[in-house]
């Protein structure tokens, strides 16, 4: 409490001596008037299940295997058709390659949807389990790593917000599976080419340190990865705010915002490629 009441008490004074109005000072009065609008408690949290809960979706281990599952599950509903020799006939007709898009695509989305609830339930009844659930509805600002936040939720509440940028981040993950595997004659070419993206901008995020305040477009790459979209935690620790062309704007929304654009232009690609196949002999 008293590391959240000094740097309140920096904010205020460094913002009433301020002249100038730089896109920092900005986003440092945007963080204080966040912490003035919401009253968050920090009670004494001596047990671990509280931190434990945030943390199944923080270590690496958890998110990567989600994404395991879906690139193993997606990475061939493309390519597989010319490993099997079935793309001539399922490219018959023009009306045929929409309807077979639109149905891979709702059978993307259920599967993503499947293994993320299936997972995120067997992770926390495995740590209900190991540590009890927490008996009181503590404060994420309780936790260990998160006494600065301005989120004025309880740790399960956060626990739901990991849970739905999982989703997200799976759905984005699957649309970019589909996507390189309609361009791909082998499953191993998606696998690979997605999973390092995954895997190299989350090694990113865990490797460059984050600034205070603002982001830099040092530091972009990883705050904006899938890998800090399901996690959460280092983007909303403290005020982390993203000057968007003028805007300046939580990183996690623009975040939210960049995966969700990255998962349309995904799809429109992925739809472009498939019902402009031609079909072979």
């Amino acid at each position: 409490m008293d590391r959240r009441n000094n740097l309140i008490a920096e904010l205020e004074d460094t913002l009433s001596v301020a002249t100038e109005h730089s896109t920092l000072l900005q986003a440092k009065k945007l963080l204080l008037e966040q912490y003035q609008r919401n009253s968050v408690s920090i009670e004494l949290n001596l047990e671990r299940s509280a931190n434990n809960f945030i943390d199944i979706n923080h270590a690496a281990l958890f998110p990567g295997l989600i994404m395991l599952l879906i690139l193993v599950g997606l990475a061939g509903i493309y390519s597989d058709e010319s490993v099997y020799g079935t793309q001539a006939v399922i490219l018959t007709t023009q009306k045929g390659r929409q309807g077979v898009f639109f149905s891979k695509l709702c059978a993307m989305t259920i599967y993503v949807i499947f293994v993320v609830i299936v997972m995120e339930t067997t992770f926390f009844v495995s740590t209900v389990l190991c540590y009890h659930g927490t008996n009181t509805d503590i404060s994420a600002a309780s936790t260990f790593g998160l006494s600065l936040t301005p989120f004025d939720g309880s740790v399960y509440d956060f626990c739901m917000r990991q849970v739905f940028g999982t989703l997200l981040a799976g759905l984005v993950f699957g649309s970019l599976t589909i996507c390189i595997s309609v361009y791909s004659k082998h499953a191993l070419i998606p696998f690979f080419v997605v999973g390092l993206f995954y895997g190299g901008t989350a090694i990113y995020a865990n490797s460059v340190p984050f600034p205070d305040y603002l982001s830099t477009l040092h530091s972009l790459p990883g705050e904006l990865s899938l890998f800090m979209l399901q996690t959460q935690v280092e983007l909303v620790q403290t005020g982390y705010y993203t000057n968007l062309f003028g805007f300046i704007l939580p990183t996690l929304t623009v975040n939210v915002l960049f995966n969700l654009i990255l998962m349309g232009l995904s799809l429109i690609l992925c739809h472009l490629g498939y019902v402009r196949k031609q079909v072979k002999e």
